[in-house]
């Protein structure tokens, strides 16, 4: 039998905080000055707990430096803190809001329970004489008179028994815990952690507050944003620059040509079945990120990924991999065929996107250098060749030494609605113009154009 917290995990692709009709749960507000409310609200952490927070909490912003925020995170706790609030009198008549009396309190000739308040003045442990309603009862003992308490329930044990300190209470209720962090970056989280919101001080002192409530919120979708971009960064890992060329040199600059790698290419592999699986087990193929050796490849690297055979276009997406060995949960038995004389279908290994969009910003040394290059290529294929123009300010042939630097970014691009960042190319080595090998750091490469100088015509105008 599935329990409902089982039925929750099922249902719901990211837990986090319950969106409530006003969309007030958990939202963090400006009280006055430097002082900030987070409302109260109700979330689900990945254990299926129940984040509750009942009443708002009020903190005080400190003094930060530049760039640092104060952050607010919210974790699942337990309180025995009943509902409501109570007053208490001299007599022992104690009065209720919001309180459930009758279903949590007993009193005597039948075991009865007894109540203990969250005060200074009242500190002992008060037998509950009767119940006469979900908002009143008699206590037995000496009292100071106070209203406005929170009280817990004590159980009745055997005389002599003394049970822990935290085992006395009957009752645990679901409750929130509130954790501030000063940094610049955002901080690292528990599993069963949320962000909720940050705050920081403008220049005129005065508070501003950024709601961080959209990327944890409870939902049978997962967020968008943070979806794409962990989709994005995981081909960002393997697209590289492979070599770069110049084709062509004229008094006006110079055509680059580029070589970009975006799949794995396949050369020899293996087929065979499991009880439970499909499996190809790699044993030869190369990419310009993860070289030439199969036993290279990381655990999980193709998780998601295709399997094409670009032979006939047929394809099975990998469910995970453990090194060269590539799981297919669902598998198409059209996707690997093997000859006689082998395996000679051309085989790759593409990401689950369309195609990929390549940035190339130039600098200032050339015209419009903001205006990059924009180029897409299919990535039903491992490899895209691209030819670029760099025109220079200068076509003085006196003033002909200096560096055109070269920035390179990607993006993929998916027919589902989002919309994807560019991010760096992965790092790794490729064949600059001078056809030397060189390491692409910071996505970035410079182009020497005094080896590029044009040859002045000179005309006889005799």
């Amino acid at each position: 039998m599935l329990l409902p917290y089982t039925f929750l995990k099922i249902l719901v692709l990211h837990l986090g905080v319950v969106r409530d009709k006003d969309g007030s749960y958990f939202k963090t507000i400006l009280k006055s000055g430097r002082v900030i409310t987070l409302n109260p609200g109700l979330a689900f952490d990945a254990n299926v707990d129940c984040i509750v927070l009942e009443n708002p909490i009020d903190f005080s912003v400190p003094t930060l430096n530049d760039g640092e925020f104060f952050w607010l995170i919210v974790s699942h706790a337990t309180t025995h803190n009943e509902l409501g609030t109570v007053s208490i009198n001299s007599n022992g008549s104690l009065s209720g809001v919001g309180t459930e009396f009758l279903s949590v309190l007993r009193g005597q000739a039948n075991f009865p329970t007894k109540v203990k308040f969250s005060s200074t003045r009242n500190v002992g442990d008060y037998e509950v004489v009767e119940v006469t309603s979900d908002n009143t009862a008699v206590l037995a003992g000496d009292f100071v008179a106070e209203s406005n308490l929170k009280y817990q329930v004590i159980g009745a044990f055997t005389p002599g028994f003394q049970p822990a300190d935290d085992d006395r209470y009957l009752y645990n209720y679901d409750s929130c815990n509130v954790r501030t962090v000063v940094s610049e970056d955002e901080p690292q989280l528990d599993d069963n952690e949320f962000i909720v919101s940050r705050a920081y001080l403008r220049s005129d002192g005065g508070v501003e507050i950024d709601d961080y409530r959209i990327k944890n919120l409870f939902s049978t979708q997962t967020y968008a944003q943070s979806d794409v971009v962990s989709q994005q960064q995981a081909v960002n890992k393997m697209s590289s620059l492979v070599s770069t060329k110049v084709k062509a040199v004229d008094k006006f600059g110079i055509t680059l040509e580029l070589l970009f790698n975006h799949g794995y290419v396949i050369t020899d592999y293996d087929f065979f079945t499991t009880t439970s699986s499909n499996v190809v087990s790699i044993s030869a193929g190369y990419s310009n990120f993860l070289g030439n050796n199969s036993s290279m490849i990381p655990n999980n690297f193709f998780d998601g990924w295709y399997l094409l055979n670009r032979t006939k276009m047929k394809y099975s997406q990998v469910s995970y991999n453990e090194g060269k060995r590539l799981y297919f949960d669902e598998y198409d038995s059209e996707v690997i065929t093997i000859s006689a004389d082998g395996n000679e279908d051309e085989m790759i290994l593409v990401p689950p996107f369309l195609e990929i969009e390549y940035m190339v910003k130039l600098s200032n040394n050339c015209f419009n250098p903001d205006q990059p290059y924009y180029f897409r290529s299919s990535l039903q294929q491992a490899f895209s060749r691209e030819n670029i123009r760099i025109d220079l300010k200068s076509i003085d042939p006196d003033n002909y030494d200096y560096d055109v630097e070269v920035e390179l970014a990607c993006r993929v691009i998916k027919n589902d609605g989002k919309f994807y960042p560019f991010y760096p190319l992965a790092i790794a080595q490729f064949d600059n113009v001078n056809k030397e090998s060189e390491t692409l750091g910071d996505s970035k490469f410079n182009i020497d154009m005094e080896n590029y100088e044009p040859e002045v015509i000179i005309r006889n105008y005799s």
